[in-house]
């Protein structure tokens, strides 16, 4: 019996700058068959808030990515992530910021509200 590996997401990647920080955000489930999943989303915005980082969606709706800020630009990458619903994330070192957002804060209120899932930040290899 093969078993397949809980899904995982990498959180990086750059956004598409002709799309609103909302649009980017949901890309990946407004592309899917089954289309936006509102209990991810507002699992995300709870995830978000206790992290000390809250979401304005309405404002999202008409801010592109060059109006964002490094802040928001950083939780569009991890609420793009999230919406795949992995078991795994996985902080790309070039995508994250711990001057705009320490992670310390993200990774707590994560294992707070998801003791049962994982997050980490991707550890590059080492050149000898």
């Amino acid at each position: 019996m093969n078993l397949a590996p809980p899904p995982s997401r990498s959180i990086g990647g750059p956004l598409i700058d002709g799309l609103s920080l909302y649009d980017n955000l949901l890309i990946e489930q407004t592309l899917g068959e089954a289309g936006v999943r509102p209990a991810l989303l507002d699992e995300f915005l709870a995830w978000m808030s206790l992290a000390g980082c809250p979401v304005d969606l309405d404002a999202w709706r008409h801010r592109s990515v060059a109006e964002a800020t490094p802040l928001e630009v950083m939780q569009a990458r991890v609420g793009r992530a999230w919406l795949g619903d992995p078991q795994s994330l996985s902080v790309e070192p070039s995508a994250w910021d711990d001057a705009v957002w320490p992670f310390d804060r993200l990774d707590q209120a994560f294992r707070q509200r998801h003791p049962w899932r994982t997050l980490s930040r991707a550890v590059l290899p080492t050149v000898s």
